[in-house]
């Protein structure tokens, strides 16, 4: 196990002295696990599992989580806040949704409840997502950009794909997306197209780590692109 924590540059150092200051048996359970994860991630590389570029996402990703224990676990429950009860769970959203549509959920439930505060509703509600169509979720973080070329492509050189998550790269998109003179609906619609790949290789949704851009918690966000097929909602009361 040890070897494989060198997936992470200091992992050992940094934990030695988390043990020796912090006593925190949930956070230690949650810096074994990542340990585990990291040991695996290298074995793979060294099987041809995963490509150098995957391994390098995964070292980057794995040092981004032991920086905010708060990311390291998935406990597969999300939630979802909004001012305005939802009558239909397939609608995309609105322009606000950088990544594209479908229904953005988080696993911190408290972030759920403060965007019950936002948009012009009157009737705060939070949700729960019960997964009706179970599947695996497209990590954005780990997953290489060239994943997006088809799309991207037209716009950038292979060279530019090389070392990039896919969640850089779409953030990278938007931001010069101006430059290029396409509008935000045009943007949009790239990024869903991307995802509709990824759905139809079988994954229900897309995941990030949330509070990046806007420098606020950092949470587990979830987007599951095709709601009406794959979720249900479940009214939470009393959201944390």
């Amino acid at each position: 196990m040890g070897c494989g924590t060198q997936i992470v540059p200091n992992f050992n150092e940094y934990n030695k002295v988390y043990k020796r200051d912090v006593k925190n048996p949930a956070l230690e359970m949650k810096m074994n696990q990542l340990m585990l994860e990291s040991a695996r991630r290298k074995s793979q590389f060294k099987a041809g599992v995963i490509s150098s570029n995957e391994y390098a996402l995964s070292t980057k990703d794995i040092k981004y989580r032991r920086d905010n224990p708060d990311l390291i676990e998935d406990t597969n429950e999300y939630f979802h806040g909004t001012s305005t009860p939802i009558k239909d769970v397939g609608y995309s959203g609105g322009e606000k949704n950088i990544y594209g549509s479908g229904l953005y959920t988080t696993m911190n439930s408290g972030v759920a409840y403060k965007y019950t505060k936002k948009g012009k509703g009157t009737q705060p509600i939070v949700y729960k997502i019960i997964e009706t169509n179970p599947g695996p979720s497209l990590n954005l973080e780990t997953t290489p950009a060239s994943f997006g070329k088809e799309m991207l492509g037209k716009e950038y050189d292979n060279e530019w794909f090389e070392g990039k998550s896919l969640r850089e790269a779409l953030d990278e998109y938007r931001d010069d997306s101006k430059g290029f003179g396409i509008p935000a609906w045009e943007v949009k619609e790239d990024i869903d197209t991307v995802f509709e790949k990824a759905y139809q290789q079988g994954y229900k949704s897309v995941t990030h780590y949330g509070g990046r851009l806007t420098g606020g918690v950092k949470h587990r966000v979830k987007i599951f692109t095709h709601p009406a097929d794959d979720i249900k909602l479940k009214q939470v009361s009393n959201p944390k």
